[in-house]
């Protein structure tokens, strides 16, 4: 596996949060059928955010996080 993909609807702020918070980055939208903030029921083109995480980038923050304790 050489990244993990993940997606949430613009408006989930705290999702987007957990997201960052465990180093995955911000990679763009994608808009398809789901929920949008203020709007009722389902919209044909919700907006979607999409974060990565890439398997290089994993390696560095859990060596930086463990600081080579051999964890």
């Amino acid at each position: 596996m050489q990244a993990v993909v993940s997606c949430t609807a613009r408006h989930n702020i705290r999702s987007r949060a957990v997201m960052e918070r465990i180093g995955m980055r911000y990679a763009g939208e994608i808009r398809t059928h789901g929920r949008v903030e203020g709007m009722e029921g389902e919209q044909e083109d919700a907006p979607f955010t999409v974060h990565i995480l890439l398997r290089q980038d994993w390696a560095r923050a859990v060596e930086a996080a463990t600081c080579g304790l051999g964890l």
